[in-house]
């Protein structure tokens, strides 16, 4: 698991080919692992908004239960799209 962890961060940091990349973190999401949720979610952030069509899986983290998960996803949705975010009451 920890293989997969430094996967989707060093894609996070390479913010490269978003049209693969992006899809492919939004997949990997339907997991159940909370850390992978928080490193996905902030991976997301680093394509800013080349990631918008994450924005609704985002605006979703945001009611997880788990703080680091929706602590990640405030994050990113301001990263991504700040206006979403200020429509979600992310400040």
């Amino acid at each position: 698991m920890m293989v997969h962890h430094a996967a989707v961060v060093s894609l996070g940091q390479l913010h490269a080919q978003p049209e693969l990349v992006v899809p492919a973190l939004m997949r990997d999401f339907r997991s159940t692992d909370t850390l992978l949720h928080s490193l996905i979610l902030t991976s997301l952030a680093q394509f800013e908004g080349k990631a918008r069509e994450s924005v609704r899986m985002v605006v979703e983290a945001l009611k997880d239960t788990d703080q680091n998960v929706s602590n990640a996803a405030a994050f990113a949705l301001k990263e991504i799209d700040p206006e979403a975010a200020s429509k979600a009451g992310v400040k």
